[in-house]
């Protein structure tokens, strides 16, 4: 007897989840199926460049391994404990969607030579 389709889409989930690093998808596994956000959450083969204006911002990457030491962690422990790392994905989860807008660089007055 196979695995059942609701365990078979669950599965299916989590590997698109592990194959590309995507918040939403760590999101949604940390909120539904707990064991399975260490997969999705998986950050490893996240590349960061510095240079690329696409690549994934410091927030976000924090978010996701909190996902996954949620998904490791939280189903062993007590439901206040579970809750606390889920609430703790959800700050950084939130810090990832709203990008700070950092301190503006500064301008001073400068003296000319000409003046």
């Amino acid at each position: 007897m196979g695995p059942s389709r609701l365990g078979l889409a669950e599965m299916l989930l989590i590997y698109l989840a592990a194959v590309t690093a995507d918040v939403d998808a760590c999101a949604k596994a940390v909120h539904s199926n707990l064991p399975g956000a260490e997969a999705a959450c998986d950050s490893s083969g996240v590349k960061i460049d510095l240079f690329d204006s696409k690549s994934m911002s410091d927030a976000c990457l924090s978010a996701l391994k909190s996902g996954a030491e949620a998904g490791k962690y939280g189903p062993n422990l007590p439901i206040a404990a579970r809750n606390g790392l889920i609430r703790e994905f959800d700050k950084k989860l939130e810090a990832c969607r709203t990008p700070s807008q950092g301190p503006k660089t500064p301008v001073r007055e400068t003296t000319k030579l000409w003046d």
